[in-house]
């Protein structure tokens, strides 16, 4: 349930494992939703004609909300502004 917070409060970090073995921290501040792009600089294959530089990682997010009963959908609605 905290993974499905933070996805819809947003203000969370994910390590992203690179091509050259390493972690690459992402930071994504905003709300995260089935349709969430992220890039990283830098970090993704090497360019053919100049292998010193490499391309970015497409980071996609494929979000699968839980299906929660009505009444935790109302407990948290009660703790949201605007409610």
């Amino acid at each position: 349930m905290c993974e499905f917070l933070q996805a819809i409060l947003g203000g969370v970090t994910i390590n992203v494992p690179t091509l050259s073995k390493r972690t690459a921290t992402l930071r994504v501040p905003d709300t995260i939703n089935p349709t969430t792009v992220r890039r990283i600089a830098g970090e993704g294959l090497p360019y053919s004609k100049d292998p010193s530089r490499r391309g970015d990682i497409i980071v996609l997010f494929d979000i699968q909300f839980p299906d929660l009963p009505k009444a935790t959908r109302e407990k948290i609605a009660a703790h949201l502004p605007g409610t």
